[in-house]
């Protein structure tokens, strides 16, 4: 197992969370708990449970990721610290791989849109549509397309 992507996936996954992890107490697990979902939340919380575990409470790399979570070399230390890990306890890495694995089928979006001529893009694959839009998954090529407003 390459652990080089796993670490930063853990990472990734965890950076804008350690802010409320570390310091929100009930009220953020509440809150995070309604944004993810219950199934979400346990699932976060068990990744959480295993490495603030290991990487310790006054973990460097913690500390300055609860303070600055956007600041890229912070997220870069939590990433170096959870390789690290990850390097010396193979089990811990199986399990958290596990844990990351179930984690991405409960992400859960939810946007609210009110207005006209609203666009909303998300991720790599993202597909973009506004009004007069036609989205395709696949070729057209040698199709004729005609969109209209019907307004």
């Amino acid at each position: 197992m390459d652990i080089a992507p796993l670490a930063a996936d853990l990472a990734s996954l965890l950076a804008p969370l350690v802010p409320l992890l570390t310091q929100g107490g009930e009220k953020a697990a509440e809150a995070l708990g309604e944004k993810l979902g219950q199934a979400g939340w346990e699932r976060i919380r068990a990744i959480w449970d295993k490495l603030h575990g290991r990487l310790g409470a006054d973990s460097d790399a913690l500390r300055e990721l609860a303070l600055t979570p956007d600041d890229a070399d912070a997220q870069a230390a939590l990433r170096v610290a959870v390789k690290r890990l990850l390097l010396s306890d193979p089990i811990l890495r199986d399990e958290l791989a596990d844990l990351l694995n179930q984690s991405k089928s409960v992400v859960v979006t939810t946007v609210g849109i009110r207005g006209n001529g609203n666009v909303i893009v998300q991720g790599a694959s993202a597909v973009v549509a506004g009004p007069g839009s036609v989205v395709v998954g696949g070729s057209l090529r040698g199709s004729p397309i005609n969109t209209w407003n019907r307004e």
